[in-house]
């Protein structure tokens, strides 16, 4: 694995961290809790 792959993994990884955290925003806005928003979002860390 060279150093741009690795490079290209961590903003890959941004972009879909970010996502999740939008969506996770979005859903507590509407009213969801933080653990029920983790859930619905997919998130398994």
């Amino acid at each position: 694995m060279d150093l741009d792959h690795v490079r290209s993994e961590i903003e890959h990884m941004r972009v879909q961290v970010g996502r999740q955290r939008r969506d996770i925003l979005q859903l507590q806005r509407a009213g969801v809790s933080t653990a029920s928003a983790e859930l619905l979002g997919g998130r398994s860390w």
